[in-house]
């Protein structure tokens, strides 16, 4: 099975891993030799949360939501417009001050730092967010009952909307892959992806390498520069077409030209779209180009021999260009 050339190991056991991923790759290339030694920042949020359940949910039959997450009913109000819902964005940004209930004492000494003219009353709906907020400062895992139903519902969309439902109810021909982990070495650099699905069709012996996304809103195209998605679809692709070229077992099988993203947000639920990143886009990413404005963005190739010859020269506080120049950058003569 195709399944076997996999790790099977924990999400957290990949996230572990000093590797080189796309994500490493989308700081690098903004950063330079930076983002090497400084730790990367830590990615959570409502949307993170939203995407991760959503893919769990797709991915996993066996899969409860609520043994991970406590399922909460209360929504804090964080919109700082009033005097309690000030409160609890201090308590939010201020994790080591905790908040129990009743505890005037404490709540008038944060009238005062909060500069209030006035003391605010405050109810039991307060109180009950108070909570909430005190759960997650002690690590329980919170799921907002709405989230829940957010992702139910993106879920049940992508599993029965006509654009998208193939991808989701294969054939006793194809072979899914969730999740699938693979560590490799590209031009002498030790990486790492995990990508979300790959099917393998061993009738017309094809494979087909997929990510979903969850965003806000239906422009994903904003996301996908944004984020350089790009950079994602293009190493996903070429590690998946280079194991294919590695193995006895698959050599006559063809990956599908093509990277795709299926993409759905919360501003449309029902609607989800794909994506589709080509071979010549692909290609482009692994090797630089110029964008139509000028814009250069360096290939995937030149990312990994810029962060090799960091990591072999024990340099990281000065881009490659100007130590190889001695600090000497050519002026461009006008056109």
């Amino acid at each position: 099975m195709f399944k076997d050339y996999f790790k099977n190991i924990s999400e957290k056991e990949y996230r572990g891993s000093d590797r080189v991923s796309y994500s490493f790759l989308k700081i690098f290339s903004e950063k330079g030799p930076k983002a090497i030694v400084e730790p990367q920042p830590e990615v959570s949020g409502a949307g993170v949360t939203l995407g991760s359940v959503v893919d769990k949910i797709l991915s996993d039959d066996n899969y409860f939501v609520e043994s991970e997450y406590t399922i909460n009913d209360i929504e804090i109000d964080y919109s700082g417009t009033t005097h309690p819902s000030k409160i609890l964005c201090f308590l939010r940004d201020n994790k080591d001050i905790v908040l129990e209930r009743d505890d005037y004492t404490l709540l008038e000494r944060l009238f005062k730092v909060l500069e209030f003219k006035r003391n605010p009353i405050v109810d039991d709906k307060f109180w009950q967010q108070v909570e909430v907020i005190n759960m997650t400062s002690k690590g329980v895992k919170l799921l907002p009952r709405t989230e829940l139903n957010i992702a139910n519902q993106m879920v049940n969309t992508l599993k029965t909307h006509e654009f998208t439902k193939d991808i989701f109810n294969t054939t006793l021909d194809e072979e899914v892959i969730n999740q699938a982990i693979f560590y490799f070495t590209l031009l002498k650099v030790d990486c790492k992806i995990m990508a979300d699905k790959i099917i393998v069709d061993h009738k017309n012996k094809t494979i087909r390498v997929i990510d979903i996304k969850t965003g806000a809103t239906s422009d994903f195209m904003k996301n996908f520069y944004g984020y350089k998605y790009y950079y994602q679809g293009a190493l996903y692709y070429k590690v998946i077409e280079n194991l294919i070229q590695l193995t006895v077992e698959y050599k006559d099988y063809k990956i599908e030209p093509y990277f795709d993203f299926v993409y759905i947000s919360r501003d449309n639920l029902y609607q989800p779209l794909v994506y589709r990143m080509d071979i010549f886009f692909i290609n482009k990413v692994l090797n630089g180009y110029e964008t139509l404005l000028g814009n250069k963005v360096t290939g995937i190739y030149q990312l990994l021999k810029d962060y090799k010859y960091y990591k072999d020269n024990d340099i990281y506080d000065i881009k490659r260009e100007l130590k190889e120049s001695n600090g000497v950058i050519e002026i461009n003569t006008p056109k």
